[in-house]
């Protein structure tokens, strides 16, 4: 084995690190919701609660447990998921929750943390896309090769 092919990038502590990242991001994006007043229907709470929070940190579970196919599947799907709704919401749809709308009549402080956030989130779910999709490939490395063995080769049974 070449002294190159042990040194292949390693997509699965950055994936697992922007799970974690995602999860403060909404975690503040969601202080800032609270503090604007800007509510969310039912179908958006579900689909936040479900694809956009639990989903990649399970995926992020699965990643550090090795189970790389599913792990990587679950995170690109959930953050593809993420970014269109985050996308539609927060940069297309008018209204409170568009960023280019903003509410003058609010706190600078609280607007600019919505605002921030939510370019904030969009660029750690497009990383989340790629680097899920990374993960999944090198999932499907041949089980005797320096990519599978570095990265714990693919799902076990």
């Amino acid at each position: 084995m070449s002294l190159r092919a042990k040194k292949r990038f390693d997509p699965r502590p950055y994936a697992i690190g922007i799970v974690v990242i995602h999860l403060a991001l909404n975690i503040a994006h969601g202080v800032a919701h609270a503090q604007l007043e800007i509510g969310l229907d039912a179908f958006q709470k579900l689909f936040v609660g479900v694809v956009i929070l639990a989903a990649p940190l399970f995926a992020g579970y699965l990643l550090w447990k090795r189970r790389l196919r599913t792990g990587g599947w679950l995170l690109a799907i959930s953050m593809a998921g993420a970014l269109a709704f985050g996308v539609y919401f927060h940069f297309i749809l008018p209204g409170p929750d568009n960023v280019n709308q903003p509410d003058l009549t609010t706190p600078l402080r609280s607007r600019a943390l919505f605002e921030n956030t939510a370019v904030d989130l969009a660029i750690t779910e497009a990383l989340g896309v790629v680097l899920g999709l990374a993960v999944l490939i090198q999932s499907f490395a041949p089980a005797g090769s320096a990519t599978a063995s570095n990265l714990g080769g693919r799902d076990s049974p």
